[in-house]
């Protein structure tokens, strides 16, 4: 692959409350900006775009492609992301490029030369996990990402192995409790920046994904499709 060329990606990563945008040149990463402002999303994004291209003195048209965190996460941090991110290559015509949110989380921690389990807190009890080694400088999953319970994960996972991201955090004493010496926690770092690496490489591989066609990947029914599925009576609402 030739990276001689400058090639400029942007990267967007609103999975969790902490919204992220990155901008990488070729496998560095020049800007990275991050928002914890819960349920902002929608009404900063945009904004947190303009400011990122403007602190590198870029435009758009120095873009070769907008990458997006395609999920897990929150329902609607993901939609919001997505369809920011597709907004954006529709008015300006660049390529759209989708990440495994799980694994960008986990890319920064890969030098480490240890598997990376990437985290996130899926609530009712369950995580969202993915796995992944350093293959050739590209990340490559060991498993498929899957939302399921801590106690059904450690079991799938290989040894010693480093936990990353928002999850990893929530359950460590868990973690540390059932692994010891065999787990490893990973910093929280800026997501942002490692979308656009990744996308990069995608460009470089001609992987662009189809506007009109792309969803999120949440890897299990929202809570407004399971109550569609299995709407709750007067007689199930009761207590004992």
């Amino acid at each position: 692959m030739n990276w001689r060329r400058l090639l400029y990606v942007l990267g967007i990563e609103t999975s969790t409350s902490v919204c992220c945008i990155g901008i990488a040149e070729n496998r560095t990463i020049v800007a990275d900006h991050c928002l914890n402002e819960g349920s902002q999303h929608a009404e900063r994004l945009i904004s947190m775009v303009e400011q990122a291209l403007s602190a590198t003195g870029l435009g758009f048209d120095a873009l070769a492609g907008i990458a997006v965190g395609s999920g897990p996460g929150s329902f609607t941090g993901l939609r919001i992301g997505m369809a920011t991110a597709k907004g954006l290559c529709l008015a300006t015509g660049l390529p759209l490029l989708t990440i495994p949110t799980l694994e960008a989380i986990a890319f920064p921690h890969l030098e480490n030369r240890v598997p990376v389990c990437a985290l996130l807190d899926a609530r009712r009890d369950q995580v969202y996990a993915g796995v992944y080694s350093l293959v050739d400088q590209v990340p490559r999953p060991l498993m498929a990402d899957a939302a399921l319970p801590l106690d059904e994960l450690i079991p799938l996972l290989p040894k010693p192995v480093m936990f990353a991201g928002q999850g990893a955090h929530v359950y460590w004493d868990q973690i540390l409790s059932r692994m010891g010496r065999d787990a490893e926690l990973a910093p929280e770092l800026p997501v942002g920046g490692s979308i656009a690496v990744l996308g990069t490489v995608k460009v470089g591989l001609g992987d662009f994904a189809q506007v009109a066609q792309v969803e999120p990947n949440y890897l299990r029914p929202s809570q407004a499709e399971r109550m569609r599925a299995y709407p709750e009576t007067p007689e199930s609402a009761k207590i004992g």
